[in-house]
C-alpha cells in the first residue's frame, strides 16, 4: 500500500509539473503576443503622428507661400513673418 500510495504521489507530481510547465509556456506566448501587438501599435501611432506632422506643415506651406525646398539661408526666415 505504501508503494501504491508513493506511486500515486508521483504520478501526481508529474502531472502537476507538466502542467506548470504548459502554463509557464502559455505565460510567454501570451506576453510575446502582448509585446508584438504593443509594437504595432506604436508604429501606427508614429505613423499618424509624421503623417499629421506632414500635412501641417503643407498647410503652413501654403498659406505662407513656403515652398518645399530649403532656404538658401538657415537665418533668413522672414518668409514666415
Amino acid at each position: 500500500e505504501t508503494l501504491k500510495r508513493e506511486l500515486a504521489e508521483k504520478s501526481l507530481l508529474e502531472d502537476l509539473l507538466t502542467l506548470e510547465s504548459r502554463i509557464d509556456k502559455l505565460a510567454l506566448l501570451s506576453f510575446d503576443l502582448y509585446m508584438q501587438c504593443r509594437t504595432q501599435l506604436f508604429e501606427i501611432r508614429l505613423h499618424e503622428i509624421r503623417h499629421s506632422t506632414a500635412r501641417t506643415w503643407e498647410r503652413i506651406c501654403r498659406k505662407y507661400g513656403i515652398t518645399d525646398e530649403p532656404s538658401e539661408s538657415h537665418d533668413d526666415d522672414s518668409t514666415l513673418r
